[in-house]
């Protein structure tokens, strides 16, 4: 991996690109419902990148993402993606200070498709999970040693999923594990000094 960060006015960028080679790595294989050691070897390769940024005295906005292509590097899938590893993943996200002790804010999520967990050999007969985007909101109080934060996450409550199986033959039923509903948070944390 190489990159960087540059300051520029007032936003902070850093990106970096990467490539790994991994062998003998530890896969599921939902036909068996057993884990075993790959014996080919995966490649993964990409981009990462974050801006963050100071709107004035008030708001704090930000960006960032990962765009990276995984794939069977030899064997008999060389070529073939890896499942359940999205190309696409992308962020937004923005803080305003209501007052030296209240924030507000929120952060908006974009996954792209993928493939279910399947032997590759059925990937070009199997649709891909589809792509999803997810928006998370909340505020936050402190005052000297306490600390609240109030979170409501997938906020608009999307029906997505991050995990599915596609049926190998003779198998025809898919699963789809699906992901927390709109879901409401409360932390409350005391700091002894």
């Amino acid at each position: 991996e190489i990159g960087g960060t540059w300051t520029i006015l007032n936003s902070r960028l850093t990106s970096s690109i990467f490539k790994s080679m991994t062998q003998n790595e530890i896969s599921y294989n939902p036909a068996t419902g057993y884990n075993y050691n790959s014996v080919y070897q995966t490649n993964r390769s990409g981009i990462l990148f974050d801006i963050a940024s100071s709107v004035g005295s008030l708001w704090n906005i930000g960006a960032g993402g990962k765009y990276q292509k995984s794939y069977y590097a030899n064997g008999p899938y060389a070529g073939n993606a890896i499942p359940i590893v999205p190309d696409t993943l992308l962020n937004a996200r923005a803080n305003y200070l209501i007052t030296s002790n209240w924030t507000a804010g929120g952060v908006v999520n974009y996954v792209s498709n993928q493939h279910y967990d399947t032997g590759p050999s059925y990937y070009s007969a199997s649709p891909v999970m589809p792509s999803y985007v997810v928006g998370d909101i909340f505020t936050s109080y402190k005052y000297q040693a306490i600390e609240a934060k109030f979170t409501i996450k997938n906020v608009g409550n999307a029906q997505y999923s991050t995990y599915g199986t596609a049926p190998m033959p003779p198998s025809t039923k898919y699963s789809y594990y699906p992901s927390e509903p709109r879901s409401v948070y409360l932390m409350l944390k005391y700091s002894f000094h």
